[in-house]
C-alpha cells in the first residue's frame, strides 16, 4: 500500500484512488492504525502486476458511449478529487477523443468507467495494441474458455482489494468487459456492473485488465483476437480469517 499526501489527502491501494480529507498527521496517524490493526489482510508478498503492454500508460476516465460505441466525451474518473487531473490525465482526454476505444456490448447513450491504455512502443494507429478498435466480425461470439498467456499469481491479484471496503469488512463485485486486442492484451475495458458502486471496485477490476493476457487460441482452438470478453471480479472480506481475496471469472 502507498500512501500520498497534500492539502486534500489521497490514499492509493493497487491503484485503486480514494479521496481522503484532514491534514497529513492525521493521516500518517489513521494509516499507521489501519496498518496495526488491519495489516494481516494485505498479503505480504502482494505487488502491482506488470502491465502486458510494452511502455504502456494508463488512465481510468468517465465516458459516455456514442451512437457507434465509442468512447466519447471522456473526463476525469469520479473517484478523484477535485484536484488530481493534471496534464496526463488531459492528455489521455485529448488521445481518447483523437483515437477513441470502441465500448464492447455497451449501450449508447450510458456513461460508463473505462480503461485508457496506450502503448509508447509505437505510433497509435488500428495496429498499436494500445486501444480497442471495431472487431471485423461484431457478431462474433464472446470468449467464455480463454487460456491466458500471462496472469497475475494469487497474492498480487489480491492486493488490488480496495482500501476502503477491506478496513470496512465489505465484500462486492464487478464485472468488466473488454476486447481482446492483437496480442491478447484486454482493450477498451469498461465497468458494465459494480455492486456496492462508488467502493473502488470496478476501480480494481480494470486495474487488473491490464495485467492479464490472453493466448491468440481458445481451449476449442478457435482464434480470440477481436473478439468480444468479459470477466467478473469478486471481492470477498473474511474478517475471521483476516483475508481479502479477489477471485476472477469469466463472465457474460
Amino acid at each position: 500500500m502507498r500512501l500520498t499526501s497534500s492539502g486534500n489527502s489521497t490514499t492509493v491501494l493497487g491503484g485503486a484512488v480514494y479521496p481522503w480529507s484532514g491534514d497529513r498527521l492525521k493521516l500518517r496517524f489513521f494509516s499507521l492504525c489501519t496498518l496495526l490493526v488491519f495489516g494481516s489482510v494485505w498479503p505480504a508478498a502482494a505487488r502491482a502486476p506488470a502491465s502486458t503492454l510494452l511502455k504502456e500508460q494508463d488512465e481510468i476516465l468517465f465516458c459516455s458511449v456514442s451512437d457507434t460505441l465509442m468512447a466519447n466525451n471522456c473526463s476525469p474518473s469520479p473517484g478523484l478529487p477535485a484536484s488530481a487531473p493534471t496534464k496526463r490525465t488531459d492528455a489521455f482526454i485529448q488521445a481518447e477523443s483523437n483515437a477513441p476505444d470502441y465500448l464492447v456490448g455497451a449501450t449508447p447513450g450510458e456513461h460508463v468507467l473505462v480503461m485508457i491504455r496506450r502503448s509508447l512502443a509505437s505510433p497509435l494507429d488500428d495496429a498499436n495494441p494500445g486501444r480497442a478498435v471495431v472487431s471485423a466480425s461484431i457478431a462474433s461470439a464472446p470468449i467464455v474458455d480463454p487460456v491466458w498467456a500471462v496472469m497475475p499469481r494469487q497474492d498480487d491479484i489480491d492486493g488490488y482489494f480496495p482500501d476502503r471496503p477491506a478496513r470496512t469488512a465489505i465484500s462486492g463485485s464487478a464485472t468488466a468487459r473488454c476486447t481482446v486486442g492483437p496480442k491478447g492484451d484486454l482493450l477498451g475495458c469498461w465497468i458494465a456492473n459494480e455492486n456496492p458502486s462508488e467502493m473502488g471496485f470496478g476501480y480494481a477490476a480494470l486495474k487488473l485488465s491490464t495485467s492479464i493476457q490472453m493466448k491468440s487460441e481458445t481451449k476449442d482452438g478457435v482464434q480470440t483476437v477481436g473478439r468480444p470478453y468479459a470477466f467478473h471480479a469478486a471481492f470477498d472480506v473474511n474478517m475471521k480469517a483476516r483475508t481479502a481475496k479477489i477471485t476472477l471469472s469469466s463472465g457474460q
